[in-house]
């Protein structure tokens, strides 16, 4: 039965929605049926009458008279919003939220391959009619989207034409007229298409312009191309107001036909569309040297065509032979790397410097050309590198965090139980912290924790002692493959080196721990703690074990 259906659909040319409806559990009547009043669709002029197509189905098929549809145009590709109140269509272009709307159980999305092209939402939709409405709207999802690029390929190509600021028209091998735009019929002053009349008469009758023998030898082919300028100016003409057109054929085969292409442009705009270029020439000079990226254009075989000011130097040299690759590419070093879209890192001299930039490729296809930008990672590495270490040190003191405590206490921890050796921690915690602050102000308290973090730094082994701030004036240092009597000369070390820093202004209260078996790093960190807050109850300067 899939089969037959399937066949027949094929014959129908409408293909399974995969993700809404199988058409073989369907009637093939309906299908069928369906089928034909959708084809409606294939000759609609624009979505308004569209719209009007979908409201006379819903009222035939199910009686459904109250519904609202989104549809994009293939010409703005905005959105275009109707609504139908008892059988009635509006047009409105501020709907009240179409976004909750579609996302209703009772909306369908006109969505085909990814691309969203509108939806239909129903005020209420009975359970009996959803497998039939959806099949209905499967079928003219399939439907819209050949109207959509049938009509994008059509009207929008001839809205391009209407829009271009010269004049096109195409003629016969007879120079009789086929087709015009609207800057033409401007030039001409005619609201007529003109089809089928002698180019040649027209401009003779109505701006009394003779083209003479000339366009008859480009008519037979004595002549490739034409060019005749008309500019009527007379004695009492105002020359800045005063028409200037320049009519240039040539000949064009379309479609295996041969046909003549008249470009009519009025040469008036010739000196404010200079003066325009040398505008957006300097605007771009100055935009791009302002730039922080390095801009490079070069062709094919990788020859440097256009530079930033700053690379001047390497204009008509080979990009591949003045910079190197930073690390080993899984293609070749040369013009192939051109075709890649993958960005790329190199090295490149300048001024003395070797800048590592990442290079971005973009084709220029109209020129054979390639752009290529190339990011400063310099400082794109310092600014890594810095939140790197803003996650992983204490921005006063310079130590870890206490988060990387964790990190570095669970990673020990694991190291010693399964190598055998020895970890543990010594808690230090400043004595008359709150008094120093008092007496000298916080920006003085700052800078004594940032001391003291020093002192920890330069007193712990390296690789093997990981100093941390655990919060406040209380620090923590991790020490790995430690002994009971290593740990306790680490301790009175760097109680000597505070005290000499501080004069006994400051003192440490010190807590030391090993790790037991079976015990956790946070519960030997915290044996030290309370060894600490012992010799702080002990009126402080002391070293006391957890």
């Amino acid at each position: 039965i899939k089969n037959n259906v399937n066949s027949i659909c094929e014959t129908l040319s409408i293909k399974e929605d995969k993700e809404k409806i199988c058409f073989y559990t369907l009637p093939l009547e309906k299908i069928q049926n369906f089928s034909h009043l959708l084809q409606e669709v294939d000759t609609a002029s624009d979505l308004q009458e569209i719209a009007q197509i979908l409201g006379r189905h819903f009222y035939w098929l199910w009686n459904i008279r109250d519904f609202r549809i989104t549809l994009r145009s293939p010409i703005t590709g905005e959105e275009t919003f109707f609504e139908f109140k008892a059988g009635k269509l509006t047009r409105t272009d501020e709907p009240a939220s179409p976004s909750k709307e579609c996302s209703k159980s009772c909306s369908f999305t006109l969505e085909v391959k990814g691309e969203k092209f509108g939806c239909i939402c129903f005020e209420k939709l009975e359970a009996s009619l959803h497998q039939e409405v959806a099949l209905y709207v499967s079928l003219f999802r399939q439907r819209f989207e050949n109207f959509f690029y049938r009509h994008l390929e059509t009207s929008g190509k001839a809205l391009v034409l209407d829009l271009l600021p010269v004049g096109i028209i195409r003629l016969n091998k007879l120079g009789k007229v086929l087709q015009l735009n609207a800057f033409a019929k401007q030039a001409l002053k005619v609201k007529s298409e003109l089809r089928g009349l002698s180019f040649k008469n027209i401009l003779s009758n109505i701006i009394g312009l003779d083209l003479g023998t000339e366009w008859d030898n480009f008519l037979t082919r004595k002549v490739n191309s034409f060019s005749r300028l008309y500019c009527p100016l007379g004695p009492e003409a105002e020359v800045a107001k005063s028409p200037c057109f320049n009519f240039s054929a040539s000949w064009i085969t379309l479609e295996g036909v041969e046909q003549i292409l008249v470009i009519v442009q009025d040469i008036q705009e010739i000196a404010s569309l200079e003066s325009e270029i040398v505008y957006q020439k300097n605007f771009l000079s100055v935009l791009v040297s302002s730039m922080q990226d390095v801009v490079l254009t070069v062709d094919k075989e990788g020859q440097i065509l256009f530079t930033s000011p700053s690379l001047d130097h390497l204009k008509g040299k080979n990009f591949f032979d003045v910079s190197t690759p930073s690390s080993a590419l899984s293609f070749i070093w040369g013009p192939r790397i051109l075709e890649e879209s993958v960005p790329f890192e190199i090295k490149l001299a300048l001024n003395g410097e070797t800048l590592s930039l990442e290079i971005v490729i973009s084709p220029i296809r109209e020129s054979a050309t390639y752009l290529l930008v190339g990011r400063n990672l310099t400082l794109i590495k310092r600014l890594e590198q810095k939140i790197r270490e803003q996650a992983v040190f204490d921005h006063l003191s310079r130590v870890y965090n206490r988060h990387q405590l964790a990190v570095f206490l669970e990673r020990e921890v694991q190291r010693a139980k399964r190598q055998g050796k020895k970890v543990g921690v010594i808690f230090f915690d400043l004595d008359k912290f709150k008094n120093y602050n008092d007496l000298y102000g916080h920006q003085q308290g700052d800078e004594a924790i940032r001391r003291f973090g020093r002192i920890l730094i330069r007193n712990s082994r390296q690789g093997v002692d990981f100093p941390c701030r655990y919060g406040g004036d209380e620090f923590v240092l991790l020490a790995s493959e430690v002994e009971e009597k290593t740990l306790e000369v680490i301790a009175r070390r760097v109680r000597s080196d505070f005290d000499k820093e501080f004069k006994g202004e400051l003192s440490l209260s010190i807590g030391l721990a090993l790790l037991k078996e079976g015990e956790t790093g946070e519960q030997m960190v915290s044996r030290a703690d309370e060894a600490a807050y012992k010799a702080k109850a002990q009126g402080g300067n002391k070293i006391v074990w957890g």
